[in-house]
């Protein structure tokens, strides 16, 4: 994967919902300004996997105003894509909550967010989306 000159990466469709994404450096910033451990980074490098075969849990409808948000100003948000993955690093488990923010345009801007150790035999996602 590789993000430059302000570019945004395409990441490979979801494998359950066929919907794309994308991944630029905003999304990395964001990404790494909730890492709490080395895992966090390492897992950014497999951000194509995770989004490839992540399993679809729910869609929320943005809901405007939100914070921060400049009268009159037109909301580009149609709504939040959540999705469940998990991956290894050093030997460990984890979760992986991955977002898809949908634009108007039909775009998807991928963030993810590593969690607490996956409990053996946990089963994680949901159904097919609509």
């Amino acid at each position: 994967m590789e993000v430059a000159g302000g570019r945004r990466a395409v990441l490979p469709s979801n494998e359950q919902t066929g919907w794309g994404a994308t991944i630029g450096k905003g999304d990395i910033k964001h990404i790494t300004a909730f890492a709490k451990s080395e895992a966090d980074f390492l897992a950014i490098g497999a951000a194509p996997d995770l989004w490839r075969t992540a399993r679809y849990v729910k869609t929320e409808d943005w809901k405007a105003p939100w914070i921060g948000q400049k009268a009159g100003k037109e909301q580009r948000l149609l709504g939040t894509h959540y999705f469940a993955n998990e991956i290894h690093i050093n030997g460990q488990t984890y979760e992986v909550k991955i977002f898809g923010r949908e634009t108007k345009d039909g775009k998807n801007y991928y963030h993810q967010q590593l969690s607490r150790k996956k409990e053996p035999g946990r089963v994680h996602g949901g159904g097919a989306p609509d």
